[in-house]
């Protein structure tokens, strides 16, 4: 197993490159809400692990997002290169923002797009969190969905990834 886990920009610019003429996913993603965030940091591991639930406007369906960003920094005094955070346990955590370029980050959404194309690349690349399903390959045509084999991100993560960026918990 090749264990190169990418950052979230390297996500997203190998979803973008595996789908260019998509009119979905990086491109729809004004129509998804997140409607719930939670943050729990883990400071001897050094990783954050956020959870979001992101609804559809359109059709009102709701998606557990999952993300696992690795090399966070908590520093113990806080400067003006740091954050407060307020955790899902209700501590204040202070913290370097994530860096979009630097942290590599797990990911995993119980969409079906990211079921079928990305779920199992992913785990591939090591950039799963949870389960890996398997690879999938449409029994009746032979249409693999997903033939670039890119790891990358469903539209709810990247919402979720927007969520994080302007509540200035990630860099731009």
């Amino acid at each position: 197993m090749n264990l190169n886990e990418l950052t979230s920009l390297e996500l997203y610019n190998s979803t973008v490159n595996a789908f260019p003429r998509t009119t979905r996913r990086q491109n729809s993603i004004d129509m998804i809400k997140i409607i719930e965030m939670s943050f729990l940091p883990y400071l001897g591991m050094k990783t954050l692990f956020v959870k979001g639930l992101a609804k559809n406007i359109d059709n009102q369906k709701e998606y557990n997002t999952v993300l696992l960003f690795k090399n966070v920094k908590y520093p113990s005094r806080g400067s003006k290169d740091t954050i407060k955070l307020i955790a899902s346990d209700n501590k204040t955590y202070i913290m370097e923002m994530i860096n979009p370029s630097l942290n590599n980050v797990l990911v995993r959404c119980d969409c079906k797009d990211f079921y079928w194309r990305f779920n199992y690349y992913n785990s591939i690349n090591g950039s799963l969190n949870g389960r890996k399903r398997g690879h999938y390959e449409s029994k009746r045509n032979g249409i693999v969905a997903n033939e670039n084999k890119a790891p990358g991100f469903c539209k709810h993560l990247i919402k979720t990834i927007r969520a994080l960026t302007d509540s200035n918990i990630m860099e731009v």
